[in-house]
């Protein structure tokens, strides 16, 4: 009589954590497998790019006729990316720099550490 109501109660158990599962599956997939953020298109439709619309017109700023249009894998925060990468380069040229000076001063001070006297045998 106990074990089926341990048994019940793993099965019960087991049918929570399923159901959580599956509902973690589908908010994740409402919140970032919408099709609006995607780029996917099909293979065999080669007119689908020209479906669309317009690369500037589907950014939400347009900046006039006379304005270059933006290409997909245009870089639209190229300033910020760019102080990015030059904070990145100066923080390794630093350690870079300092390990340098490490195993300098780990060498000057390995040679001016006596030898071991050698032993007589």
């Amino acid at each position: 009589m106990h074990y089926d109501v341990v048994v019940q109660m793993l099965e019960k158990e087991e049918a929570e954590r399923t159901r959580r599962l599956a509902k973690k599956f589908q908010d994740f997939r409402d919140q970032k497998q919408q099709l609006k953020i995607g780029r996917e298109f099909s293979l065999w439709d080669p007119d689908q790019v020209w479906k669309g619309l317009p690369t500037y017109l589907s950014y939400k700023t347009y900046h006039g006729p006379s304005s270059l249009q933006y290409f997909s894998e245009e870089d639209l925060d190229w300033a910020t990316h760019l102080r990015m990468q030059q904070t990145q380069f100066r923080y390794d040229l630093e350690r870079q720099q300092q390990e340098q000076q490490q195993a300098k001063v780990d060498e000057d001070c390995a040679g001016k550490q006596p030898s071991p006297p050698e032993s007589e045998t």
